[in-house]
Order: C-alpha cells, then sequence, then structure tokens
C-alpha cells in the first residue's frame, strides 16, 4: 500500500518480462460505474486506474488493466511478455488523468471554489490504483518539473544513491502538500468534449445559489455555461440572480428559448425584466411568448419603466391585505396563497375593491388605494381577533413610480426601511422596493454585484 502522485508516473518505462516495452503516457480513470442489474449510474469515490495509455515508438496504445501487474514511481510492469495493445477509445464514465484533468479547473465542492490541479495523488493497494486527491499546492509544480523527484510526499528517497558511492545521502526536501480529497472534486468537461459523464454536476446543484453564482463567475464562459445547463429550472434562476448582468444575458442568448423561458418563470420579476431588458426585441419578445402568460405580464408590466427609476427596479412580488381581515384571517389567507414572496416582512393594507369578495382571488388585483402597513411580526404577536385596522402603521413612506431610483435609495437608507411601497398616481400600490434593490444603487458596482437579492 502506498501513495504517489502522476507526475511521478509520467513517461515513466512500462516492463514486460523484465524489458522495457514502452512509456507511461496518460492514465485512464474510470469516475463512474453502471450497476447492469438497475441501469444506475453512480460516482466512484475514490475512482479506480482502468488503463493504461503508453507510447510505444510514437505510437498511443491502450492497455487495459487486466494486463498491468503493478503501477508506481518505478513505471509500471505488465503481467505477460506477450501484450494485446490496443487503440485507445474513451468509454462513458472515462476521463484520462495527464489530457483531461492535469493543469484543468476543477471544482471543490467542500470548499466551493474554482481549483487547478497541480498534480494527482494516487494510492497502491494490491492489484488496484485509485485516484484519491488533487494536490494543488506550488510544490506539486515543482514535483513535475523535477520530473517527480521533489516533493514526493514520502520521506523515503525517490532514487537512493548506490551503496557504494562516497558521496553522503542528500535527503528530498518534503513539504506538505495541499490535497482536496476527490470525493470533494467534481471535473468539469466544457473543455473536453469526448468527456462524456452522466453524473455531471448533480453535487454543484445542491449548494447554495450564491457559492454556484461564485463558482461560475471564476469559470470561462464555456465552462460556466456547462453549469448552468446542467441545473435544474429554479436552481438555474436562483444563480442567474446572483450574477453580474452581463454574465447573465450571455447565459440567456445563448441558450434554447425554451429553456431560457423556463428559467426566467421562475425568477423574480424585477430580476427576470431586468434580465430580458439586456437582449434585443426580438429575443426578448419570443422568451415572453414562450413563458407562461400570467408570469410574462408581471414582468411585461415592470418591462413598461424606464431603467432609472423607481419603478425600473421594484417588484412586483407583494402581499396586500384589507383592513377589516382579523388577525386569525389574516394568517389564513397568507397559508392558501400559492406563490408568496421568498421574504415577507410588510403586508400592505389596502381599499377593497370588492368588499364580499374571498381576499385570495381578489389579491391578484392588488386592491385599492394603500392604507397603511403592517408588520408579519406584529401579526405573529397579537391577539388572533384583532383587526388589521387596529395594529396597521398609518404614517406611511412611498414613493411613485416616475420617481429616480437614486431618490427611492436615499429615503429607504434615511428611514432604515427593507421595503419602500411605489405607487401609482391614485396612491395604489404597484410594487415595493427591497434593501438589496436599494444598495446596489447606492454601493459602488463593485460591492453590489456582491450583494445576495435575499429581499427579492
Amino acid at each position: 500500500m502506498s501513495f504517489f502522485y502522476l507526475s511521478q508516473v509520467l513517461k515513466r518505462p512500462v516492463t514486460a518480462a523484465a524489458e522495457r516495452v514502452a512509456r507511461v503516457y496518460d492514465l485512464v480513470a474510470r469516475l463512474e460505474i453502471l450497476n447492469a442489474s438497475t441501469g444506475e449510474v453512480t460516482l466512484e469515490r475514490f475512482p479506480p486506474i482502468s488503463g493504461l495509455v503508453a507510447d510505444v515508438r510514437g505510437k498511443e496504445v491502450f492497455i487495459p488493466w487486466r494486463q498491468v501487474q503493478g503501477l508506481g514511481p518505478e513505471g509500471a510492469t505488465l503481467r505477460s511478455a506477450r501484450i494485446d495493445l490496443q487503440t485507445f477509445e474513451r468509454r462513458d464514465g472515462e476521463v484520462l488523468l495527464y489530457r483531461d484533468l492535469l493543469d484543468k479547473q476543477l471544482i471543490d465542492i467542500d470548499g466551493r471554489r474554482v481549483i487547478r490541479a497541480n498534480d494527482l495523488q494516487l494510492y497502491a493497494m494490491g492489484s488496484t490504483v485509485r485516484l484519491t486527491a488533487v494536490d494543488v499546492s506550488v510544490e506539486a509544480i515543482m514535483r513535475r518539473l523535477s520530473y517527480g523527484r521533489l516533493f514526493t510526499g514520502s520521506n523515503k528517497l525517490y532514487n537512493p544513491p548506490d551503496e557504494t558511492e562516497k558521496k553522503p545521502r542528500r535527503h528530498v526536501r518534503e513539504a506538505p502538500a495541499r490535497l482536496i480529497a476527490w470525493p470533494d472534486v467534481e471535473p468539469i468537461t466544457a473543455d473536453v468534449p469526448d468527456v462524456r459523464l452522466a453524473q455531471a454536476h448533480n453535487r454543484i446543484a445542491l449548494l447554495h445559489p450564491v457559492d454556484i453564482a461564485h463558482i461560475i463567475e471564476d469559470l470561462s464562459y464555456a465552462q460556466g455555461a456547462e453549469i448552468i445547463e446542467s441545473l435544474d429550472d429554479e436552481t438555474a434562476a436562483e444563480a442567474l440572480q446572483e450574477m453580474d448582468e452581463d454574465r447573465q444575458s450571455d447565459f440567456v442568448e445563448a441558450m434554447d428559448r425554451e429553456r431560457a423561458a423556463d428559467i426566467l418563470e421562475e425568477m423574480d420579476p424585477d430580476n427576470a425584466a431586468d434580465l430580458l431588458q439586456d437582449l434585443d426585441e426580438v429575443e426578448k419578445e419570443e422568451i415572453l411568448r414562450r413563458m407562461d402568460r400570467e408570469e410574462a405580464e408581471d414582468v411585461e408590466e415592470l418591462l413598461a419603466y424606464e431603467e432609472d427609476t423607481a419603478g425600473g427596479i421594484m417588484t412586483s412580488h407583494f402581499i396586500t391585505v384589507p383592513q377589516r381581515l382579523t388577525v386569525d384571517q389574516t394568517i389564513g389567507v397568507l397559508r392558501r396563497l400559492k406563490d408568496a414572496p421568498d421574504l415577507i416582512d410588510y403586508l400592505y393594507v389596502v381599499e377593497e375593491t370588492h368588499p364580499a369578495g374571498d381576499w385570495v382571488q381578489e389579491e391578484g388585483e392588488g386592491g385599492g388605494r394603500l392604507l397603511g402597513t403592517v408588520r408579519l411580526r406584529d401579526v405573529l404577536l397579537s391577539g388572533g381577533d384583532r383587526c388589521l385596522e387596529d395594529i396597521m402603521e398609518t404614517e406611511l413612506v412611498w414613493v411613485h413610480a416616475g420617481e429616480s431610483k437614486e431618490k427611492a435609495a436615499r429615503i429607504m437608507a434615511e428611514y432604515n426601511l427593507i421595503a419602500l411601497p411605489v405607487l401609482d398616481e391614485e396612491e395604489r400600490m404597484l410594487g415595493v422596493i427591497t434593501v438589496d434593490d436599494a444598495m446596489e444603487v447606492l454601493l459602488p458596482e463593485r460591492l453590489s454585484r456582491r450583494l445576495p437579492h435575499v429581499f427579492s
């Protein structure tokens, strides 16, 4: 049992019956395995080496692992002098360690970051060799430049001198490797189109959308598009909302229109409108046409406002209630809502246009003139039979949709508001500006880009 590195194996001899027959050019690892009985593809925790790509007089040939007796820093040893040389054909779930992974960008799932594989650690146990970790240290680069002689991760000499030599032994300088265990690593195949993986990026989808967005921003466009394509619509929408607007539009422009529409349906209306503003008119109309009609109408209403106005940065996701409702009735209304905002802090008390109607049905129209606001905290802490009229705040701070977004943001900062109502000329609710959108206006772009969209 021993650990060693890919850099110590590359270009080492392949021997059969004590004769050198080739050089190690690459190693083939099986990242995925197919369960023949269930048809299910699963990830190998520590992928086994399934064969060698060897250089035989300038020709690359594949040697299946069943012909390999041993592999280590000294090279590869074959079981028989008779070699069944084959042309290498990549199979599903396999990668070449040197060609596909070494020096390539990978994703450290546990560290939520992009890393570069400076070397790969291997582990030999019995007749099996497995890929165990990625070395991201500077020492790994030095190990490769020294053809595997420096920073071997062992206290033993890589190549001890002959015992009869008079020169004193020189011990190899050791340094701690910075190893990322392979179960925490996910490869990116955008730059290696021949790689065919069934489980691509399933683990990335489990990360927080902010982490996914930061990872994608550190990748090339093609690599980022690969990640976005692998995500479900909801996760892709949440991740896109955390990215720079230019990056968002680049990804959406390159998508299939049906897929783009599905993703925008999952986005908050204000973020979907901001994204569509950056597309040309033909693309914008094509995507809107493919969206769910109700979702598209919400977005189209926001697109009607200029980008530099309060209306241009508001969201249409808010909750209105009539003043006649009791606390218990209000809670019942909230429980029956099908599409509530992600974060509810304020309820907006409005005049009823149809007092006898079911408010859950009327809520889509937003009601009449804004009368007051109620914090959800006060609803939860008040007696169940109290009316909203008794607990609402009537000293209102609001802006018209046509006000500048800078003025709206300054008002929110001055009054320490989490959300600011945007009203029409008759003081009816059009939308709300959330604190994250206000901060994007007030803060420099380099800082506002890092704000999570937690309120919209």
